[in-house]
Order: structure tokens, then C-alpha cells, then sequence
């Protein structure tokens, strides 16, 4: 055996050990182990590398316990930090859930599609400023309410944060419905429902404390609605004594021509004195209260038709109750009345004295040339007429019908005037506008212009601006083809 081949065999021991090593390692699943370093120069007996696959064999033994001890704590461990984990995950998804859950009722989800309704008490609602809430789209509507006379006057929205600007934008058409319709029972906006029915419900919810039957307890009053005390009626006069009465004692009833139908008007009067006036008529509303608000009371302080001047905007209609009033007048005035006739006692005739006949005078007959022939008789006189009416000063429009359109919200707006009298008797209209505007703008305006029988000085309706635009420019061309 060479050098060499010695020099190979000192290795072999060398590399069994290398080699249990490995092994050994491999099997503690990379467990360090620690190896004996070998000189290249010694050699190892076989008693040495028995020994150290022993001592290796040992510390496998060893690192392997000691590998299923530090496993089985992990496993325990591990399994421990996942029951934390999922007890842990569990709460948190939980939070989430109700997070999501508060989120969806301050979203789409809080709403409702179901467009609720409520009573409407049928003498209206009790005055004042009412606050009430609903459930929009993205959560919670705020409104205030204003009820002046026992009607819906305003609706404000006091908080919509949470809505959709565009969708809430559109929702709020609901507010002219309300308002024309005079009811919180009206449908939804199409394509606005959850915003719609939130203010909807928030309207509902504040004329609640408004019923008259209902609770009123801290409401806010609202600031007009407190009438202003209108000034006191003066008294009627009082006869001083002595003083001479105009007119006789008693009930008497007088009738006139208004605008567009009959006044009645029946006065008491005592010691003299009107002390009432109670009148019914089948006149235009519009023209004849605005009369007779005013005149009831000049006639009652002035006693007389004189000094009494009409109502403008209400022309015909007080003429009428002057006219009626006039006719009262002259059937209880003292010196217009009819004197109670006395029959005449007629004397005893006594016997009248025999005239001495006086002669007759000589006839000197007249010569026939001279004759004058009798004269024709006069003709009869013609009675003389009655004095007739003088007519009614005419208006300010020419009779006829006229037609004229105007662009509003977003359609024409087709308006028909028609004058009778040089007055406005009718205003009729078609329009492709948005029904929700148009129709409260309508329902506003079509009452101011036919008591003013003008377009001047009406303002547009609030909250439908461009629809009521389009029917006053509709109908201020109409009223300038009608121009005296």
C-alpha cells in the first residue's frame, strides 16, 4: 500500500463521522447538533467512532424530546392564540356588523319607499311653529312648519346634511305640494322616494303637535302668527236727544248688480240709527270681499252713501253694495215715506137758496166770413222719459278672448284671457310645465291677478319661481293684445 492509499484511509473515519452527522441532523429537523473536529492528521480507532456515533445517537435522543416538548408548547400556544384570535375577530366583526348596520340606517337602507300618510283634521291646524323629523336617504330630515289661520303658510328645511344634494334637490318638490294641497298626504318625488318621504314624514311629524285636539306644549308660536289687532270698529252713532231721525225704525233689505252676480243687504235700523248690516250675494269672492271689508264699515260710520268712494280692485262689486245700500236708504227715509191717508169726513149739505133767474143775453150771431176755423186739439204730450242709468265707465281692457304662451320651469305655459266689461272675467290655461311647480304657482297666482285685474306688482310664488314666470309673462301678453 502506498503513501497515498494510507493517506485515503485515514479519511474514511473521518467521513463516516461526517456522514452520521448529516444523518443525524437531518433526522432532528435541523436541530443543531454539535460535531468533533477531527485532525486530518489523527487517526480515529474504532472504539473513538463508536463513541461518537454514540455520544451522536444520544444528542439525536435528546434534541428529539426536546424538539416534541418545544413542538406540543407551540402547538398549545398556537392553538390558545387562535381561540383569542377568532374570539377577538369574532367581537370585531361584530362591531363592524353593527357599524355597517348604524352606516345602512343612516344610508339608502334608514329610508323607506312606502310613502307614509297621516289624519288632516278637517277645521285645519292650531297657529304656530312646529318642528318635526323624518328618515331620508342618507339619514335624518329636519323641517319647520308654519301654520298661520289654521293653514299650512311655510315649510322650511332646517337639516338635510346627510342627503344627496341632486336627489334632495328634486325631493323637495314635495314642499309645493303640501303647500297647494293644504295636506301632508301627497305623493313622492319619482326617482327621489327615500328623500321625499323623509320630508314627507318630517311635515307629518311636526303638524302632529299641531292638531287641535293634540298637545301643544311647547310649541314655539310663530312670531306672525299673533294677528295684529285689527283697530276697533267705531261706534255706531247714537241719536242725542231731541235731535231729528233721518230714518224710520225698522228691517229693510236692498238689492245691486256686482261684478257677476246679485247683492242683498239688509239693515236694521233703531231709534233712527243703522246698527247692523248683514249681507248675501252670489258676486265673484275675490271682488266682493275685498268690497265689503271696507265698506261694511264706512257705511255704518258715515250712516250715508254719500262721501263713500269704491274699493279699487273691486270697482263693480262695490258699486253694488252702494247701490243696494242706496235702495235701503230710500225706503226708510222720513221724508221719502208714503203719509198714512186719513179718509175726509164728509159735512151734511144743507139747502142750497134758490138763484133769481137772470134773462138770457141776445146771441149776436157772428158774420160767416169771419169764421176762424177751430183750432186742431194739441197733440198729448209725450210722457217724459225716465231718466236711464248712466253706464258704467268702461275698463281698461277690450271685450274679447286673447291667447299668448310663455316658457316656464320646463314646458310652455298657454294662458286664455277672456274681458267681458273691459274686465277679467276668466284666465283658463294648458300647460306641458312641471305639475309640481306649475300647479302651486296656478293656484297663487290666478287669484291676485283676476282681484287686481292686473300682473302688476304679484310676485312669483315661492319655491316655483320659473314656473310662475312663465304665467305671468303668459299673461301680461295677453292683457297687452287686450290694452284700451
Amino acid at each position: 500500500m502506498d503513501k497515498n492509499d494510507k493517506s485515503w484511509l485515514k479519511l474514511l473515519p473521518a467521513a463516516a463521522v461526517f456522514a452520521a452527522v448529516c444523518i443525524t441532523c437531518y433526522q432532528a429537523e435541523k436541530s443543531p447538533v454539535e460535531t468533533a473536529a477531527v485532525s486530518d492528521n489523527s487517526v480515529m480507532s474504532v472504539k473513538e467512532i463508536k463513541e461518537l456515533i454514540q455520544t451522536g445517537t444520544t444528542e439525536k435522543a435528546n434534541t428529539d424530546a426536546s424538539s416534541q416538548k418545544e413542538k406540543a408548547s407551540a402547538e398549545k400556544k398556537s392553538k390558545k392564540a387562535k381561540k383569542t384570535s377568532k374570539i377577538k375577530t369574532g367581537t370585531k366583526k361584530n362591531a363592524t356588523s353593527g357599524a355597517a348596520a348604524k352606516g345602512s340606517a343612516s344610508a339608502g337602507g334608514a329610508g323607506t319607499t312606502t310613502t307614509p300618510t297621516t289624519t288632516v283634521p278637517a277645521d285645519g291646524y292650531v297657529d304656530g311653529t312646529y318642528t318635526g323629523s323624518g328618515t331620508g336617504f342618507g339619514g335624518t330630515v329636519t323641517v319647520q312648519v308654519t301654520v298661520s289661520g289654521h293653514k299650512i303658510t311655510a315649510i322650511n328645511i332646517l337639516d338635510a346634511s346627510s342627503e344627496t344634494p341632486a336627489y334632495f334637490a328634486n325631493a323637495k318638490g314635495v314642499i309645493n305640494k303640501i303647500l297647494s294641497g293644504q295636506t301632508p298626504n301627497v305623493d313622492a318625488v319619482s326617482g327621489a322616494t327615500y328623500s321625499s318621504n323623509g320630508i314627507i314624514q318630517a311635515v307629518q311629524n311636526a303638524l302632529s303637535q299641531a292638531i287641535p285636539s293634540g298637545n301643544q306644549a311647547g310649541v314655539t308660536p310663530t312670531p306672525t302668527s299673533t294677528p295684529t289687532p285689527k283697530p276697533t270698529k267705531k261706534p255706531v252713532p247714537t241719536p242725542k236727544p231731541g235731535e231729528e231721525q233721518i230714518y224710520k225704525d225698522g228691517t229693510y233689505t236692498g238689492t245691486g248688480k256686482g261684478y257677476s252676480g246679485t247683492i242683498t243687504l239688509t239693515a236694521k235700523i233703531k231709534k233712527g240709527v243703522i246698527t247692523s248690516l248683514k249681507v248675501e250675494n252670489t258676486d265673484t269672492p275675490a271682488f266682493f270681499q275685498k268690497a265689503w271689508d271696507r265698506l261694511e264699515e264706512e257705511i255704518l260710520e258715515k250712516q250715508a252713501a254719500e262721501g263713500i268712494d269704491t274699493v279699487s280692485g273691486a270697482t263693480y262689486s262695490s258699486k253694488g253694495i252702494l247701490e243696494a245700500f242706496r235702495d235701503i236708504l230710500k225706503q226708510a227715509k222720513k221724508g221719502e215715506a208714503k203719509p198714512t191717508v186719513t179718509p175726509e169726513i164728509t159735512p151734511t149739505p144743507t139747502a142750497a137758496p134758490t138763484p133769481t133767474a137772470t134773462p138770457a143775453p141776445t146771441v149776436t150771431p157772428t158774420p160767416e166770413a169771419s169764421l176762424t176755423p177751430e183750432p186742431s186739439p194739441a197733440p198729448e204730450a209725450s210722457p217724459t222719459p225716465e231718466p236711464t242709468a248712466v253706464p258704467e265707465p268702461e275698463g281698461r281692457y277690450i271685450d274679447g278672448i286673447y291667447t299668448a304662451s310663455s316658457y316656464g320651469y320646463e314646458g310652455m305655459v298657454n294662458v286664455t284671457v277672456t274681458i267681458s266689461g273691459g274686465q277679467i272675467v276668466s284666465i283658463e290655461q294648458s300647460n306641458g310645465d312641471s305639475p309640481e311647480y306649475f300647479d302651486y304657482a296656478w293656484n297663487t297666482i290666478l287669484p291676485q291677478v283676476t282681484a287686481n285685474q292686473s300682473t302688476e306688482g304679484i310676485d312669483a310664488a315661492s319655491g316655483a319661481t320659473y314656473s310662475s314666470e312663465g304665467i305671468l309673462n303668459a299673461i301680461r301678453k295677453a292683457l297687452a293684445q287686450a290694452a284700451r
